[in-house]
């Protein structure tokens, strides 16, 4: 079956599982590949992910599309009478997103099944670093965006990364139910009076990067740092690994 696969987390999956020259693969967003591997790959790139124009779906309707949620986008297809599948990765933390896409990829291909072996080991692996740091003694907040003089305006709490350290490990972070709030100087003075270092989320540059601003204030910079699944789960090992040799 011919896929247009415009998901940024099942990009990443199949990254890792050596999948992006499958031969059912026919195009990719170009916004989840970097420059080198765009060079190596025979697949077409296409610019946008979410917003493609009607040309570009008329010239690839007989193919089967995979999504990332976008009304917009789904609408489109749907008038153009596309079979597509959104990738739904609301609520799920980085190990339930990974478990999702390769799921929903054994149905579009075949013989990945060593492959996946693989993976799981290199994620029992990570897996196994992340939770040598004491988490319970972690206090992080976690905000969406660079922090400069003022802060950004959302908190990440109960989503992603941040869901699977805070109910998994114990993290303690800013006090909400929300997936994403917004934050109150009064609740925000009082956990870091009680040691809580303040992360901005930054996606951008293609290597993992953390950045001092002061002594409780970091910026994490990183192109996938926010991509539900690898992005993710690969960010959360890299943050562990920063704790451990205490440099957060």
């Amino acid at each position: 079956m011919p896929v247009v696969n415009l998901s940024g987390a099942m990009t990443l999956t199949m990254k890792k599982l050596g999948m992006l020259n499958d031969p059912n693969l026919k195009a990719l967003s170009s916004y989840f590949i970097n420059d080198k591997e765009a060079h190596d790959l025979k697949v077409d790139l296409l610019l946008g992910g979410v917003f493609l124009s009607p040309k570009t779906i008329e010239k690839y309707k007989d193919n089967f599309f995979i999504i990332d949620q976008s009304l917009e986008l789904k609408k489109q297809l749907q008038t153009k009478n596309v079979s597509s599948l959104v990738l739904n990765t609301r609520d799920l933390d980085p190990i339930e997103v990974i478990e999702l896409t390769y799921k929903l990829l054994r149905k579009v291909s075949i013989g990945c099944q060593k492959r996946y072996q693989r993976m799981k080991k290199e994620i029992a692996s990570k897996l196994n670093d992340i939770k040598k740091v004491n988490w319970k003694r972690q206090k992080l907040v976690f905000f969406l965006g660079s922090i400069k003089n003022k802060l950004p305006v959302k908190t990440m709490v109960n989503d992603g990364f941040v869901k699977y350290l805070k109910n998994n490990l114990g993290l303690k972070t800013y006090p909400t139910d929300a997936a994403y709030s917004g934050w109150s100087q009064k609740k925000l003075t009082l956990l870091q009076n009680n040691g809580a270092k303040l992360v901005g989320l930054v996606a951008t540059g293609e290597n993992m990067l953390f950045t001092k601003i002061s002594e409780k204030r970091w910026n994490a910079k990183g192109r996938h740092i926010l991509i539900p699944g690898f992005g993710q789960f690969d960010f959360m090992h890299s943050l562990s690994q920063e704790i451990k040799n205490k440099k957060l």
